[in-house]
């Protein structure tokens, strides 16, 4: 499929779930997950927010209450200062891996391909977008690291997000691209398993 075709579709799905028509997923055959550094692009905004509590009263045991975020950081965007995440409740988690870049948190491969659990007073990194009315709202990409669990600022996930993010403030593509590989290659001369593991999330996005 052509990258700006699929860029597309996987926009137009994201404003799906953003605007909550849809609380299972169903992706079609040809669906291709976007790389890591595509998710920095799309996200409105990029924060780390502490679950709070529901955002809604039970209803009953098998309807989602929503989970009500505190935002304490934001690397990318103007957020406000609560987030909400609709298809989601407050309970046991299933852990991230911080040192793994190449998968979403396990609970992203059953129900609706991202993660649904969070617990209470623990801290993610939630990338947001715009609903339609122009409010920011956890974003629901299958299979994507969305929602993430935050174990600080040294992480490796909070340091590729940052690297992508410098990257992205050329405006250009191809800039972006050959800034990129050079990137990759630097990353392939170190030894330490940080440096891998970015190398081949660049590596993910190139191919």
């Amino acid at each position: 499929m052509d990258p700006r075709r699929l860029l597309a579709a996987t926009a137009a799905l994201m404003m799906a779930l953003i605007a909550g028509r849809a609380a299972a997923c169903s992706v079609t055959g040809d669906y291709v997950r976007p790389s890591n550094f595509e998710l920095v692009a799309m996200a409105d905004a990029i924060v780390v927010a502490t679950a709070e509590g529901p955002a809604t009263a039970k209803v009953d045991d098998h309807t989602p209450t929503g989970v009500r975020f505190k935002v304490t950081a934001t690397l990318k965007g103007q957020s406000p200062g609560t987030v909400v995440s609709n298809f989601a409740s407050i309970g046991m988690t299933t852990p991230s891996d911080p040192n793994d870049l190449s998968a979403a948190n396990g609970e992203a491969y059953a129900g609706p391909c991202n993660r649904m659990t969070y617990a209470r007073g623990g801290a993610y990194v939630l990338f947001l977008g715009k609903d339609e009315a122009g409010a920011l709202r956890t974003i629901g990409i299958p299979f994507s690291r969305v929602n993430e669990d935050y174990t600080g600022e040294n992480s490796l996930w909070i340091r590729t997000i940052r690297l992508y993010l410098d990257v992205q403030r050329d405006p250009d593509q191809m800039a972006q691209l050959t800034r990129l590989e050079t990137l990759r290659d630097q990353l392939l001369t170190r030894a330490d398993p940080v440096a891998k593991a970015q190398a081949a999330d660049i590596q993910d996005h190139l191919t």
